[in-house]
């Protein structure tokens, strides 16, 4: 569903944030040197550690092969969390656990473990380039929870099917970036799946509820502005990391419903 944001509540909310750091409007902050918000980002590093909490967190910008020389980490506040694994891991995973199966590189472990570590939910990680290992601990652990990486979804869940332990998994979330295709997967008897789109690994922005399950329905995290015009799309985001997201052009196709939902265009 469309959520509250509007251009007018971006630049109050930017002041509100940064006004300590001087930056004043959307304006002032994307004229500010790289190097200028470095130095910011470190100020804010120290106030952490400074009033004995953990000091910020790092986490990859996108999706890439770490060794791509675009690659870039951004800032997140150290208790950040996977927010709709914080919402529905429960609903799934609530007296078994989860298993994720991503390229380690995507360092999504943390987002994670605060989303369900203190709902009591305990969960493991296995890279996406060994799907067999990372079934098997499924088998293992009966964790009815399963976060995957798109593009191994399907063929995560067919190797489960292959071992007759579909019945284990009681919700899938397959989560792509925003650049990726949006492919049917294929999961039949291996509870709801549920598709999200990340801004960066572990940040949902497009994402679906059990209601949305197996539709082409999906909402907007309230954390995000959408702006579209025609075939272009811009994100906005203010509070999902420590630097704001400012009305970044994404390449996917994306139109709003008249139910208000969104829609990703194959």
């Amino acid at each position: 569903m469309q959520n509250a944001w509007t251009p007018e509540a971006i630049d109050a909310a930017i002041a509100r944030r940064f006004v300590a750091e001087g930056c004043m409007s959307r304006a002032d902050l994307l004229l500010r040197a790289p190097d200028t918000i470095a130095a910011m980002v470190e100020r804010l590093n120290r106030e952490y550690v400074d009033r004995g909490l953990r000091p910020l967190r790092y986490f990859p910008v996108d999706f890439l092969d770490p060794t791509h020389k675009g690659v870039y980490a951004l800032p997140f506040p150290p208790d950040a969390a996977w927010v709709t694994l914080h919402t529905y891991g429960g609903l799934f995973a609530y007296g078994s656990g989860a298993t994720l199966i991503a390229p380690l590189y995507w360092q999504t472990e943390p987002l994670l473990w605060e989303a369900l570590h203190p709902q009591g939910i305990p969960s493991g990680v296995m890279h996406n380039g060994n799907v067999p290992v990372a079934c098997e601990m499924i088998r293992q652990t009966r964790f009815a929870l399963l976060v995957v990486d798109a593009e191994v979804a399907s063929q995560t869940l067919a190797y489960l099917a292959e071992r007759n332990l579909t019945e284990t998994i009681a919700g899938t979330i397959a989560f792509s970036p925003l650049y990726g295709q949006y492919k049917p997967i294929d999961g039949m008897g291996a509870g709801p799946i549920l598709r999200e789109f990340h801004v960066t690994p572990g940040c949902p922005l497009f994402f679906q509820g059990p209601d949305e399950a197996g539709t082409d329905r999906f909402r907007a995290h309230d954390d995000f502005l959408v702006e579209i015009d025609g075939d272009s799309c811009l994100v906005t985001g203010l509070s999902f990391a420590v630097i704001p997201l400012l009305r970044y052009r994404i390449s996917m196709r994306v139109r709003i419903g008249a139910d208000g939902f969104y829609r990703i265009d194959v």
